[in-house]
């Protein structure tokens, strides 16, 4: 499992998010300390606690995981 941290603040960022997750070819889930969601539901990603960071996990390649974390650049939380 490799995972990332990243910061939500819109609703316009949720949707961006979505569409760079349901672009992968493997299972993306976000969340926090109480939950867990799959990051290609707006609904799971609507009910998360947005004033903090969110844990972004992932189970695929090296290689994957750097071509992934690089489209979601924007919205990391380092």
């Amino acid at each position: 499992m490799q995972e990332f941290r990243i910061r939500i603040r819109s609703f316009d960022e949720v949707k961006d998010f979505i569409r760079i997750s349901t672009s992968q070819p493997f299972p993306v889930y976000i969340g926090n300390d109480r939950q867990m969601v799959n990051s290609t539901s707006y609904m799971g990603l609507m009910s998360l606690d947005h004033t903090g960071d969110l844990l972004v996990q992932t189970d695929c390649s090296d290689s994957e995981f750097l071509d992934f974390r690089n489209q979601a650049a924007r919205f990391l939380a380092e």
